[in-house]
């Protein structure tokens, strides 16, 4: 893959981190909805469900490393930006910039709520099913199917659509704000390329001041040479 589609795979990674942790938080509120402190008890530390809390912890540390690489990328694009605001200040007082930064193509357009929102849904959904369904298999009961989402579980697709909605709408704040340094820092060089080529272009212009100088000669013409000298006038 392209270096152009690395942004495309690290959104991918993420949004599917992002119905992990959704999926997480969902089985979780389900079952306090259904025996409140003892609900969330039993679905963290009941025979079936022992993985959740090892889960919780690799979410966590995924969540992590997931946030430090959006602060370095955030830092990345304010060096870029602060760069770029020293070379204009350097155009504009006639020197030319030391370097030039690449001039880019402006970034795609920010995030809609609705498009990552229901993919989102959808996918953590669909982990719920699965973990539903594993989880009755391994304790010996009948798999519910699709009726993990029915009868005492009624609650379980609108608190998915909750905990999805929130997850979008935090991830298209952050990919706007992203977006809108890029677009910043791209109207900037920009900015830069066009002042650096002007003051290549540019004309020096000739002083007066800085010509040969004529001798006596080229002044007066060479009947100078041919002069007596003056006449001592006596006191």
């Amino acid at each position: 893959m392209t270096a152009g589609g690395r942004p495309v795979r690290r959104l991918a990674m993420a949004g599917v981190l992002g119905a992990l942790i959704g999926d997480w938080v969902t089985h979780t509120a389900e079952y306090a909805r259904l025996d409140g402190a003892a609900g969330i008890a039993r679905a963290l530390s009941g025979s079936v469900h022992l993985y959740m809390l090892p889960a919780a912890a690799l979410l966590t540390m995924a969540a992590a490393l997931c946030a430090a690489r959006l602060w370095q990328a955030w830092s990345a694009l304010g060096w870029r930006l602060e760069a770029t605001r020293a070379g204009i200040a350097a155009a504009q007082r006639g020197r030319h910039p030391h370097s030039l930064p690449a001039d880019r193509a402006l970034p795609p357009a920010g995030c809609r709520l609705l498009a990552l929102w229901l993919p989102l849904v959808v996918v953590q959904v669909t982990l719920y099913l699965l973990q539903e369904n594993i989880e009755a298999r391994w304790a010996g009961l009948p798999m519910p199917g699709l009726g993990a989402l029915t009868g005492v579980h009624w609650a379980a697709p609108l608190i998915h659509l909750a905990v999805a909605l929130v997850i979008a709408a935090a991830a298209c704040v952050l990919l706007r704000r992203f977006r809108r340094r890029a677009r910043v820092i791209v109207i900037a060089q920009r900015l830069l390329h066009a002042l650096a080529a002007a003051i290549a272009t540019r004309t020096i212009p000739s002083y007066a001041g800085g010509g040969w100088a004529s001798s006596p000669v080229d002044l007066f013409g060479p009947h100078i040479l041919t002069r007596p000298p003056p006449l001592l006038v006596a006191p």
